[in-house]
């Protein structure tokens, strides 16, 4: 009699325990699915819906902007700095500085923002932002943080310049260069989406 009712019991314990753990699941998918990117990669010149697609908070919500690379050019510090009229520090006149055009348009958005601090020149799992000083000897009237509210139908254009490699890289000759770029990208988004736009530069 008592195995009748203990088999019965344990099958009801165990049906409990998996019900238990495929709620414990589809919890913690739904809690963690907005922070788990998948990848879209697109090209130069190709025009990018950002969607809902963030950096750091949903609140970004660029949805109803889009991003189009127009130009990837390297060019020597020292003649960036001379062709701004810039007096920046020229101690190492002839690193490279990678400068990336883009264009922002603003379809049919109207809440959120273009959260370009947060947009990245990455390679190797490595990246690097952009030098916002040159950014700024560029177009002075720049905000302090590089985010961008546009008019609905409104575009404009942007330069991010980006000096590549660490501080002590830099110093060294011949360092501060890009070697390889089959797998060089600007991301554009991080969450839900990662968008990253792949670049090669030239001179």
């Amino acid at each position: 009699m008592k195995r009748k009712i203990l088999v019965p019991f344990l099958g009801l314990l165990a049906l409990i325990c998996i019900g238990l753990y495929l709620f414990q699941v589809y919890t913690i998918n739904s809690f963690y699915a907005p922070y788990c990117s998948s990848v879209e990669t697109y090209e130069v010149g190709e025009t990018i819906d950002l969607g809902p697609n963030y950096f750091d908070t949903i609140s970004e919500n660029p949805s109803g902007y889009q991003i189009t690379v127009k130009s990837c050019k390297v060019t020597t510090y020292g003649e960036f700095i001379q062709r701004y009229n810039g007096n920046l520090d020229t101690s190492w006149p002839d690193k490279p500085v990678y400068d990336i055009e883009i264009e922002i348009h603003n379809e049919n958005a109207t809440e959120g923002y273009v959260n370009l601090a947060r947009y990245a020149l990455q390679q190797y799992g490595l990246q690097e932002y952009q030098d916002y000083e040159l950014a700024q000897l560029m177009d002075p009237r720049l905000p302090e943080i590089p985010v961008f509210k546009l008019k609905l139908g409104n575009t404009v254009t942007y330069h991010l310049p980006f000096i590549y490699g660490t501080e002590d890289a830099r110093e060294s000759e011949g360092q501060g260069k890009l070697s390889n770029q089959d797998d060089l990208y600007l991301v554009v988004s991080q969450h839900p989406t990662k968008k990253q736009i792949h670049v090669k530069f030239t001179n």
